[in-house]
């Protein structure tokens, strides 16, 4: 046996005779076995040549003279295709025997990442002549004198690849060991070996066996198939042509989601696209010593297919914590039919009474109908509580702008009860005008208030819409629907149908030369109907509700010329009151007698009503104006107490004034505002009507002292405030001097905006209320104030999301009865009481009180953002399962990874309401809560959320969200417990791996109040 070393050797071993054989037959065309023996022969004379030449003390030999021979044995064989690199031939331009770099030509064809010098060798880039460790072959390259072999650059390479029917295997290596006869070849210094596709490459050694067509690797080798991942092991055979390999301590991986490392101590390759294991460990964890992995006695994985292990046991660390009989891991990337991973829990393990509580879940199969079309059928069962079978259909056909699903459950409760629900939404753009929206909520609100263990689900609406809309060249029509059911209260409001047609603005009399006062005036319209309905529920003494429903329909015109404004308004209305049975109360003493409240008929009322009005608004100076217009005003209504009479209201004439202007003061700044602006806009409207033509009967239906019958002289005030700061930093900015210079865009640049901040903002309602009729009519002037109620909202920037709203009663006032012809006026006295107040703001780690003080947490990344509520249709809305009836998920169960907060930040959130009855109200109370919530981040990997409210009132909880999470790196551990206003309570503990949220663990201990006083 001899050696030689090389920089970049191609053997290409040919003929039917030839150990080195292609995987399936080829079929070998008449016109090469011509070739096939001369080609043969003096490929392995060159090699016999290139061996001789090699052993010291022989003379250097030239190659050429055995590429000559082969090129002359192709060209003497007939009907031989035209080949390139060989003169005579068609194709031969394009390399050409004998061209000065047709060996670098030979040496990268097909050989992808192979490091080449300059004219093509394997050595490093620019190896000097005559350098014996790098093995170039570039130019100066070409005599060895260690070797004293000459590596010419040969055309042979080019003819043999021509040749149809044969299997091309490539080497590469820094030097190599070559038996001729027994055909064996050992390549040492990074050696690579590519052959149909597959690749193997070692830091050491290669050795390859050609009468067994079997290459074995040692030192680091890695495994490579078309299209799959690289196997690294400690050492690996392969059959080349079997396409079967194997590798001790291999390692792999494969993409899924997330990435899978793979490690075996025995791997198994077939073919290019599989992989068999024994003892093989696989985890998600990219760590040297991964925190989890699971354990496989056998494996297998299908490259895009799916991974299947048996006898598999999860530890962390070398602590086995569970086991399973087998695993399955589908890796196909696209949507197939197939049975849904189910769910089996216990329940209840910690209880009070006998009995576990089991539940299975997500019994079911998922069918990928076609690629637009997807359906979903299963069944959840809880041992005592319920059974569900439910169906999801999903769509989304892009072509057509079609997307949605449908979720739809029955239920059936242990108490015998039944549930329908629906859940879900569509989207849909038949064209390019024309779109059309449904999204469907429903489920018995009974069965919801039962049930859920979610506090949420018992202050929300579920509401379901339609909406349809086509936009004209000359305007747009509008088609809806609605229907929303109150959960706490039951009531259920619709609106079938709600329609509106909007005329675009047309332009009248467009000017074509200089215009004119009338020139391009524009005139709108548009008409709308809606039907209303309110199901309030089962009546009862405590609460005398009845069904109501309501019909309204409008239309509207306007045409406007310059500042000129001609409007017209006709509006329909007509309300109608159900029929109400007598109700008794139920006293709860025996000797006490209940209480009646009648029996009360059916009620309609109907009203026709017509406005007219002009306006001109005349700007005086700045932003100053004045608008003056005329409004005049009928109606026809029925009231429900005429029999259904008929009658008009008396047509009025009311003359206005509106004056609007801003006022802008500037005040020295402080700490970091280097100025203040003060900006107050009020508005100053007056009113005046005179007495109305009016009929006896009118005087007898609406009174004397009806604002429809009466003078009316009224003044109102409304003022809205903001106070802005500007931050001193922007005066450096603001001094720029300005580029007009054009931009790019031929524009002036514009300057850098000031930093800005609103320190506050009031708006306030209707300050003042002046009607100078009444105050003539009554004893003092303070008589004319009609202010019944100040209302203010406050806005700051300096507070997170605040907003405040405060409501006052600013009179006491007495309202006006009337006793036959005699007319009691309304007394009102000087009283103001707090009626409203609505309060919602956060504070956060960042805040800028905080930072002040000296007090703010957190460091490096802002707190994490609340994470989005599951949409309840694509969950699927489990009724009991996750605690929410209508399908939310509490804190992280969701299996979404934790947000990636400050060690130290925190975020709170404040909501306060307070509604307080009139003065002259029996019997109402008044309600105040208060709802917060609070998220924080301890340490790196802890996350805690609480959301509670309270009611002043009642002096109680109603409700509590408490939620734990723990980052365990491609783990996640959750804990919740939620108590909600009906009584039920729900603890549970969830371990996931958010890498295949089906990977779980999870326990939940539940109390549902009517079930439990059932025991």
């Amino acid at each position: 046996m001899t050696g030689f070393r090389l920089g970049w050797v191609v053997l290409l071993v040919l003929g039917g005779a030839a150990p080195l054989r292609a995987q399936e037959p080829i079929p070998v065309r008449r016109d090469t076995m011509a070739v096939k023996a001369a080609v043969r022969e003096q490929a392995l004379k060159k090699l016999r040549s290139l061996e001789s030449a090699s052993r010291p003390g022989r003379p250097a030999a030239d190659s050429a003279a055995a590429d000559a021979a082969v090129v002359d044995s192709v060209r003497a064989a007939p009907g031989v295709p035209g080949v390139p690199g060989v003169p005579g031939v068609p194709g031969a331009e394009q390399v050409g025997a004998g061209a000065p770099d047709s060996a670098g030509a030979a040496g990268t064809a097909g050989t992808s990442g192979a490091t080449a010098g300059p004219g093509g060798g394997s050595g490093p880039a620019g190896a000097p002549a005559g350098d014996t460790t790098g093995g170039g072959n570039g130019p100066g390259a070409a005599r060895r004198p260690d070797s004293g072999v000459i590596l010419a650059r040969d055309s042979v390479v080019a003819v043999l690849r021509a040749l149809e029917g044969y299997v091309v295997t490539e080497y590469r290596a820094a030097n190599a060991r070559f038996e001729a006869d027994s055909g064996r070849l050992e390549l040492i210094g990074e050696p690579e070996l590519r052959r149909q596709g597959q690749m193997m490459r070692a830091d050491s050694l290669l050795r390859y066996d050609e009468n067994a067509s079997v290459v074995c690797g040692y030192g680091s080798p890695v495994l490579e198939g078309a299209g799959a991942k690289p196997v690294n092991s400690e050492q690996v055979c392969y059959d080349v042509d079997k396409k079967l390999g194997v590798a001790l301590g291999a390692k792999t991986e494969f993409t899924q989601g997330a990435t899978w490392y793979v490690h075996g101590n025995e791997i198994y390759t077939a073919g290019s696209d599989r992989i068999y294991g024994a003892g093989a460990d696989f985890t998600s964890c990219d760590l040297d010593e991964p925190h989890y992995h699971f354990s496989a006695k056998t494996m297998k994985v299908v490259h895009d297919n799916v991974m299947v292990a048996r006898d598999v046991t999860l530890k962390f660390g070398d602590v086995p914590v569970f086991w399973l009989p087998f695993m399955a891991q589908s890796l196909k990337p696209d949507r197939r039919s197939g049975l849904l991973p189910p769910s089996i829990g216990f329940q209840n393990v910690v209880r009070t009474h006998s009995g576990y509580r089991r539940s299975i879940r997500d019994i079911g199969f998922y069918w990928a109908i076609n690629d637009y079309l997807g359906a979903t059928a299963k069944l959840d069962w809880e041992s005592g509580n319920y059974t569900q079978l439910s169906g999801m259909l999903q769509f989304n056909w892009a072509r057509q702008f079609l997307r949605g699903n449908f979720d739809i459950g029955r239920v059936w409760t242990a108490d015998g009860g039944t549930s329908f629900r629906v859940n879900g939404s569509s989207s849909w753009q038949p064209g390019e005008r024309t779109s059309m929206t449904l999204t469907a909520n429903y489920a018995a609100s009974e069965f919801v208030r039962r049930s859920t263990y979610d506090p949420r689900d018992l202050t929300q609406s579920m509401a379901s819409n339609f909406g349809f809309n086509h936009r004209f060249d000359w305007g747009s029509f509008n088609l809806g629907a609605n229907r929303t059911a109150e959960v706490n209260s039951g009531r259920v409001s619709w609106v079938l149908p709600s329609a509106s047609l909007s005329i675009s603005p047309i332009t009248l009399f467009p000017a074509t030369g200089e215009a004119k006062w009338y020139n391009n005036a524009t005139w709108t319209g548009s008409v709308s109907f809606e039907s209303r309905r309110m199901e309030a529920g089962e009546p009862t003494y405590d609460r005398p509700v009845r069904d109501n429903a309501a019909l309204n329909g409008s239309a509207q015109s306007s045409l406007n010329i310059g500042n000129l404004r001609v409007s017209q308004s006709l509006t329909f209305q007509e309300q109608v009151q159900a029929e109400r049975p007598a109700l008794i109360s139920d006293p709860g003493d025996a000797d006490a007698a209940p209480d009646t409240l009648p029996a009360l008929p059916r009620q309609v009322g109907q009203k026709l009503s017509w406005t007219t009005s002009v306006g001109y608004m005349q700007r005086l100076f700045g932003t100053t104006s004045l608008t003056p217009s005329i409004l005049i005003s009928g109606a026809q209504v029925m009231p429900d107490t005429l029999g259904g009479e008929r009658i008009d209201e008396p047509t009025r004439v009311n003359f206005q004034a509106s004056l609007n202007t801003d006022i802008y003061g500037f005040w020295p700044g402080f700490g970091p505002f280097s100025r203040i602006r003060h900006h107050i806009k009020p508005v100053l409207t007056y009113s005046y009507s005179p007495v109305p033509t009016v009929t006896a009967r009118q005087r007898e239906v609406f009174g004397t002292r009806d604002d429809k019958l009466r003078e009316t002289n009224t003044l109102q005030l409304r003022i809205d405030q903001t106070f802005e700061a500007k931050y001193a930093d922007a005066d450096t900015a603001a001094e720029a001097a300005v580029d007009t210079t054009a931009s790019l865009d031929g524009e002036p640049r514009r300057l850098p905006q000031a930093r800005k901040i609103t320190l506050l903002s009031i708006s306030t309602g209707v300050l003042l209320n002046y009607d100078f009729v009444r105050a003539q009519e009554g004893e003092h002037w303070q008589d004319g104030i009609t202010t019944e109620q100040l209302s203010h909202s406050i806005r700051s920037d300096l507070i997170k999301g605040l907003t405040l709203s405060i409501g006052h009663d600013f009179f006491e006032v007495t309202r006006p009865v009337q006793y036959d012809t005699i007319d009691i006026r309304p007394k009102s006295r000087f009283a103001p009481r707090l009626r409203t107040v609505s309060a919602s703001f956060s504070l956060d780690s960042d805040s800028w009180i905080f930072r002040a003080l000296g007090l703010a947490g957190g460091r490096g990344e802002a707190p994490a953002t609340e994470p989005a509520e599951a949409d309840s249709a694509a969950e699927g809305g489990v009724p009991v399962g996750g605690g929410s009836v209508l399908g939310r998920t509490v804190g992280n169960s969701g299996g979404s990874s934790m947000g990636s907060g400050a060690v130290g930040s925190w975020r709170a959130d404040f909501r306060y309401s307070l509604q307080r009855p009139p003065a002259s109200a029996i019997g109402t109370k008044s309600r105040q809560q208060l709802h917060a919530s609070v998220r924080f981040q301890p340490t790196e990997k802890w996350q805690v959320s609480w959301s509670t409210a309270y009611d002043f009132t009642e002096h109680e909880f109603n409700d509590h969200i408490l939620s734990l999470t723990r980052d365990l790196h491609r783990w996640q551990a959750n804990f919740d417990f939620l108590k909600a206003p009906n009584g039920n309570f729900l603890f549970q503990f969830r371990v996931n791996l958010l890498d295949n949220p089906d990977i779980k663990l999870d326990y939940d201990q539940r109390s549902n109040s009517l079930r439990d006083s059932r025991r």
